[in-house]
Protein backbone atom coordinates (compact mmCIF):
# COMPACT_ATOMS: atom_id res chain seq x y z
CA UNK A 1 0.00 0.00 0.00
CA UNK A 2 1.40 3.26 -0.46
CA UNK A 3 0.10 6.47 1.00
CA UNK A 4 0.33 10.50 0.26
CA UNK A 5 2.35 12.38 2.47
CA UNK A 6 0.99 15.81 3.22
CA UNK A 7 4.61 17.82 4.49
CA UNK A 8 3.27 20.92 6.20
CA UNK A 9 5.50 23.49 7.28
CA UNK A 10 4.56 26.68 9.82
CA UNK A 11 6.36 27.90 13.19
CA UNK A 12 6.51 25.97 16.58
CA UNK A 13 3.65 27.75 17.85
CA UNK A 14 1.20 26.84 14.96
CA UNK A 15 2.23 23.07 15.21
CA UNK A 16 -0.55 21.98 17.40
CA UNK A 17 -3.14 23.67 15.62
CA UNK A 18 -2.68 22.72 12.13
CA UNK A 19 -2.03 18.79 13.86
CA UNK A 20 -5.86 19.19 14.89
CA UNK A 21 -7.00 20.93 11.33
CA UNK A 22 -5.22 18.05 9.85
CA UNK A 23 -6.58 15.17 11.67
CA UNK A 24 -10.21 16.95 11.26
CA UNK A 25 -9.63 17.08 7.51
CA UNK A 26 -8.94 13.26 7.52
CA UNK A 27 -5.21 11.96 7.82
CA UNK A 28 -4.75 8.17 9.22
CA UNK A 29 -1.55 9.43 11.13
CA UNK A 30 0.16 12.60 12.37
CA UNK A 31 3.92 13.47 13.30
CA UNK A 32 5.11 16.25 14.45
CA UNK A 33 8.82 17.49 12.78
CA UNK A 34 11.32 19.98 13.27
CA UNK A 35 9.65 21.44 10.07
CA UNK A 36 6.09 21.39 10.98
CA UNK A 37 3.94 18.33 11.07
CA UNK A 38 3.41 15.90 8.05
CA UNK A 39 0.03 13.84 7.91
CA UNK A 40 -0.54 10.59 6.06
CA UNK A 41 -3.13 9.02 4.24
CA UNK A 42 -4.14 6.04 2.02
CA UNK A 43 -3.13 7.12 -1.59
CA UNK A 44 -6.41 5.89 -2.98
CA UNK A 45 -8.60 8.19 -0.56
CA UNK A 46 -6.00 11.56 -0.98
CA UNK A 47 -8.83 12.83 -2.94
CA UNK A 48 -10.98 12.99 -0.18
CA UNK A 49 -8.62 15.61 1.58
CA UNK A 50 -10.23 18.92 1.06
CA UNK A 51 -7.64 22.09 2.61
CA UNK A 52 -9.31 24.86 1.42
CA UNK A 53 -10.86 25.50 4.56
CA UNK A 54 -7.61 25.39 6.03
CA UNK A 55 -6.65 27.37 3.48
CA UNK A 56 -8.87 30.16 3.83
CA UNK A 57 -8.92 30.22 7.87
CA UNK A 58 -4.97 30.64 7.91
CA UNK A 59 -4.18 32.62 4.46
CA UNK A 60 -3.41 35.78 5.95
CA UNK A 61 -0.74 34.38 8.52
CA UNK A 62 1.47 34.19 5.62
CA UNK A 63 3.19 31.67 7.87
CA UNK A 64 2.57 27.97 6.43
CA UNK A 65 3.47 26.12 3.57
CA UNK A 66 2.69 22.25 2.48
CA UNK A 67 3.37 19.79 -0.41
CA UNK A 68 2.27 16.69 -1.01
CA UNK A 69 4.61 13.27 -1.69
CA UNK A 70 4.25 9.51 -1.64
CA UNK A 71 5.77 6.68 0.90
CA UNK A 72 5.37 3.07 1.13
CA UNK A 73 3.52 1.58 4.08
CA UNK A 74 5.58 0.75 6.60
CA UNK A 75 5.29 -0.35 10.57
CA UNK A 76 4.14 3.39 11.62
CA UNK A 77 4.10 1.78 15.67
CA UNK A 78 7.33 0.78 15.46
CA UNK A 79 8.58 3.37 13.50
CA UNK A 80 7.29 5.91 16.24
CA UNK A 81 7.99 4.20 18.99
CA UNK A 82 12.09 4.41 17.69
CA UNK A 83 11.37 8.10 18.06
CA UNK A 84 9.26 8.33 21.20
CA UNK A 85 11.65 8.57 24.48
CA UNK A 86 10.03 8.73 28.25
CA UNK A 87 10.75 11.79 29.79
CA UNK A 88 11.52 13.37 33.03
CA UNK A 89 10.91 16.69 34.28
CA UNK A 90 12.11 17.77 37.43
CA UNK A 91 13.11 14.10 38.94
CA UNK A 92 9.53 13.97 40.20
CA UNK A 93 7.72 12.73 36.49
CA UNK A 94 8.05 10.77 34.67
CA UNK A 95 6.02 10.57 31.34
CA UNK A 96 6.28 7.68 29.15
CA UNK A 97 4.18 5.37 26.35
CA UNK A 98 2.30 2.44 27.54
CA UNK A 99 5.14 0.28 25.43
CA UNK A 100 8.43 1.84 27.78
CA UNK A 101 9.13 -0.04 31.08
CA UNK A 102 9.02 2.30 34.49
CA UNK A 103 12.73 2.36 35.67
CA UNK A 104 13.24 4.64 38.76
CA UNK A 105 11.60 6.07 41.31
CA UNK A 106 9.44 9.09 40.63
CA UNK A 107 6.48 10.85 42.75
CA UNK A 108 4.22 10.86 39.57
CA UNK A 109 4.17 8.40 36.56
CA UNK A 110 2.29 9.61 33.24
CA UNK A 111 1.13 6.85 30.75
CA UNK A 112 0.74 9.42 28.07
CA UNK A 113 0.25 7.74 23.98
CA UNK A 114 -0.28 10.87 22.09
CA UNK A 115 -1.60 8.89 18.79
CA UNK A 116 -2.58 12.56 16.67
CA UNK A 117 -2.69 14.82 19.19
CA UNK A 118 0.10 16.76 20.92
CA UNK A 119 0.89 17.25 24.27
CA UNK A 120 3.87 14.70 25.28
CA UNK A 121 6.38 16.70 27.88
CA UNK A 122 8.56 16.38 24.88
CA UNK A 123 7.92 20.20 23.81
CA UNK A 124 9.08 22.20 26.14
CA UNK A 125 5.76 24.07 27.16
CA UNK A 126 4.36 21.09 28.15
CA UNK A 127 7.46 20.46 29.99
CA UNK A 128 7.23 23.74 31.68
CA UNK A 129 3.70 22.94 32.17
CA UNK A 130 4.33 20.30 34.28
CA UNK A 131 7.57 21.25 35.87
CA UNK A 132 4.91 24.60 37.35
CA UNK A 133 1.88 22.69 38.15
CA UNK A 134 4.35 20.50 40.56
CA UNK A 135 4.90 23.23 42.38
CA UNK A 136 1.50 24.51 43.11
CA UNK A 137 -0.64 22.69 45.78
CA UNK A 138 -3.80 21.22 43.66
CA UNK A 139 -4.71 19.16 46.61
CA UNK A 140 -8.86 19.37 46.74
CA UNK A 141 -8.76 21.57 44.14
CA UNK A 142 -10.72 22.64 40.85
CA UNK A 143 -9.36 22.05 37.76
CA UNK A 144 -10.19 23.40 34.24
CA UNK A 145 -8.34 22.34 31.23
CA UNK A 146 -8.69 24.30 28.33
CA UNK A 147 -7.37 23.08 24.81
CA UNK A 148 -6.09 19.32 26.79
CA UNK A 149 -4.85 17.63 23.86
CA UNK A 150 -3.62 14.57 24.88
CA UNK A 151 -4.94 15.40 28.20
CA UNK A 152 -1.85 14.90 30.42
CA UNK A 153 -2.02 18.49 32.38
CA UNK A 154 -5.70 17.20 33.09
CA UNK A 155 -4.14 13.61 34.47
CA UNK A 156 -1.50 15.00 36.01
CA UNK A 157 -3.49 17.51 37.98
CA UNK A 158 -5.91 14.60 39.31
CA UNK A 159 -2.61 12.82 40.60
CA UNK A 160 -1.21 15.99 42.11
CA UNK A 161 -5.17 16.01 44.12
CA UNK A 162 -7.26 17.50 42.33
CA UNK A 163 -10.87 16.59 43.38
CA UNK A 164 -12.74 17.08 39.86
CA UNK A 165 -11.02 18.41 36.84
CA UNK A 166 -13.17 19.92 33.58
CA UNK A 167 -10.79 19.31 30.49
CA UNK A 168 -11.95 20.36 26.57
CA UNK A 169 -10.32 20.23 23.31
CA UNK A 170 -11.93 21.58 19.48
CA UNK A 171 -10.40 18.38 18.30
CA UNK A 172 -12.43 15.06 18.62
CA UNK A 173 -9.35 13.35 17.98
CA UNK A 174 -7.79 14.87 20.97
CA UNK A 175 -11.06 14.43 23.41
CA UNK A 176 -10.93 10.85 22.07
CA UNK A 177 -7.20 10.62 23.16
CA UNK A 178 -7.80 12.39 26.20
CA UNK A 179 -10.05 9.94 27.29
CA UNK A 180 -8.15 6.99 26.35
CA UNK A 181 -4.82 8.27 28.54
CA UNK A 182 -7.41 9.13 31.30
CA UNK A 183 -8.41 5.28 31.47
CA UNK A 184 -4.89 4.43 31.15
CA UNK A 185 -4.11 6.42 34.05
CA UNK A 186 -6.86 5.40 35.76
CA UNK A 187 -8.31 8.74 36.62
CA UNK A 188 -12.06 9.02 37.74
CA UNK A 189 -12.63 12.35 38.40
CA UNK A 190 -12.17 14.61 34.68
CA UNK A 191 -14.58 14.86 32.97
CA UNK A 192 -14.27 15.74 28.65
CA UNK A 193 -16.11 17.72 26.42
CA UNK A 194 -15.65 18.98 22.92
CA UNK A 195 -15.77 22.62 22.06
CA UNK A 196 -14.76 25.85 22.44
CA UNK A 197 -14.32 27.58 26.21
CA UNK A 198 -18.45 29.36 24.67
CA UNK A 199 -19.77 25.49 23.84
CA UNK A 200 -18.72 23.58 26.79
CA UNK A 201 -20.52 23.21 29.98
CA UNK A 202 -18.49 24.49 32.76
CA UNK A 203 -18.70 25.13 36.65
CA UNK A 204 -19.40 28.69 38.21
CA UNK A 205 -15.17 28.78 39.12
CA UNK A 206 -11.90 26.74 39.53
CA UNK A 207 -9.26 26.92 41.37
CA UNK A 208 -6.93 26.36 38.41
CA UNK A 209 -7.04 27.26 34.87
CA UNK A 210 -4.57 25.45 32.30
CA UNK A 211 -3.92 26.46 29.30
CA UNK A 212 -0.84 25.29 27.05
CA UNK A 213 -1.89 26.08 23.42
CA UNK A 214 -0.92 29.06 21.30
CA UNK A 215 -0.24 32.85 21.70
CA UNK A 216 -3.13 33.77 19.75
CA UNK A 217 -5.81 31.67 21.34
CA UNK A 218 -4.79 32.76 24.54
CA UNK A 219 -4.64 36.48 23.94
CA UNK A 220 -8.41 36.24 22.72
CA UNK A 221 -9.12 33.69 25.47
CA UNK A 222 -7.44 35.29 28.69
CA UNK A 223 -10.27 37.00 29.70
CA UNK A 224 -12.76 34.22 29.80
CA UNK A 225 -10.55 32.36 31.98
CA UNK A 226 -10.58 35.22 34.15
CA UNK A 227 -14.25 35.33 34.35
CA UNK A 228 -13.69 31.08 35.97
CA UNK A 229 -11.26 32.41 38.18
CA UNK A 230 -11.69 31.89 41.69
CA UNK A 231 -11.06 34.60 43.36
CA UNK A 232 -7.48 33.30 45.07
CA UNK A 233 -7.24 30.87 42.06
CA UNK A 234 -4.25 30.45 39.52
CA UNK A 235 -4.33 30.71 35.84
CA UNK A 236 -1.04 28.57 34.01
CA UNK A 237 -0.12 29.61 30.07
CA UNK A 238 2.10 28.40 28.04
CA UNK A 239 2.40 27.67 24.53
CA UNK A 240 4.51 30.83 23.42
CA UNK A 241 8.18 32.26 23.15
CA UNK A 242 9.66 33.86 25.69
CA UNK A 243 9.69 37.31 23.55
CA UNK A 244 5.54 37.29 24.08
CA UNK A 245 5.40 37.99 27.84
CA UNK A 246 5.08 41.44 27.09
CA UNK A 247 2.22 40.94 25.38
CA UNK A 248 0.33 38.29 27.85
CA UNK A 249 1.43 40.55 30.54
CA UNK A 250 -0.54 43.41 28.59
CA UNK A 251 -3.47 41.26 27.70
CA UNK A 252 -3.63 39.98 31.42
CA UNK A 253 -3.39 43.48 33.05
CA UNK A 254 -6.60 44.33 31.04
CA UNK A 255 -8.32 41.20 31.97
CA UNK A 256 -7.71 41.84 35.67
CA UNK A 257 -4.49 39.52 36.48
CA UNK A 258 -0.90 39.63 37.19
CA UNK A 259 2.13 37.54 37.14
CA UNK A 260 2.60 35.55 40.01
CA UNK A 261 5.77 33.64 38.75
CA UNK A 262 7.42 32.86 35.09
CA UNK A 263 9.53 30.36 33.52
CA UNK A 264 11.23 29.83 30.56
CA UNK A 265 13.10 26.34 29.01
CA UNK A 266 14.48 26.69 25.43
CA UNK A 267 12.92 30.33 24.51
CA UNK A 268 9.34 29.20 25.84
CA UNK A 269 7.79 30.51 28.67
CA UNK A 270 4.90 29.79 30.92
CA UNK A 271 3.46 32.26 33.10
CA UNK A 272 1.33 32.10 36.34
CA UNK A 273 -1.21 34.34 37.07
CA UNK A 274 -3.84 35.42 39.95
CA UNK A 275 -6.37 38.52 40.08
CA UNK A 276 -4.41 41.82 41.11
CA UNK A 277 -4.64 42.84 44.00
Amino acid sequence: MEYAVLKLTCPEEFRDIFAAELGEAGFDMLLETEEGVEGYIDSELKHTIDLSGIDSRYARTGEWAYSWGVIQNQNWNEEWEKNYEPIIVDDKCLIRADFHQVTGDFLYVLNITPKMSFGTGHHATTYLMVSSMMKADFKGSTVLDAGCGTGILAILAEKLGAESVDAYDVSSLCTENTKENIEANGCRNIRVQEGTIEEVTLEESYDFILANINKNVLLEEISSYEKFLKNDGRIMLSGFFEKDIVDLELAAKKAGLEINARQMKDDWATLVLSRSK
